[in-house]
């Protein structure tokens, strides 16, 4: 079967993008997978410190619903904060995701006339 230089040529330039897509994708799970990290040290340390607290004062007669309610309005900002993050990196992920498939179409189709 003879390829022309061309439609190797065309071929090359269509490659680029996905390349780049392909990057991004892969770029997006290191992203995702740190940010899972972060997110679950920080519950950990919040977790830490709320047995921590409520240990400490138990004894001392403190009122331990101060630490509490700061530690359980922290989490909840996390819980919030976690949940708009992976929204928004999700829309990202599945936009990028939609657009390869698309150029992939558009690259098949192009080049299935040859």
């Amino acid at each position: 079967m003879y390829v022309s230089a061309t439609y190797l040529q065309l071929l090359l330039i269509f490659l680029q993008p996905i390349t780049y897509l392909h990057a991004n994708i892969l770029l997006f799970f290191k992203v995702h997978l740190k940010w899972k990290q972060l997110f679950s040290e920080i519950e950990n340390g919040i977790q830490d410190l709320r047995s921590r607290y409520t240990t400490q004062t138990m004894g001392e007669g403190t009122n331990v619903s101060v630490y509490e309610v700061l530690l359980l309005e922290v989490t909840r900002m996390l819980t919030q904060e976690k949940n708009e993050v992976e929204v928004i990196m999700m829309h990202q992920f599945y936009y990028h995701l939609y657009f390869l498939d698309s150029l992939m179409q558009m690259i098949l189709n192009y080049f299935w006339v040859f």
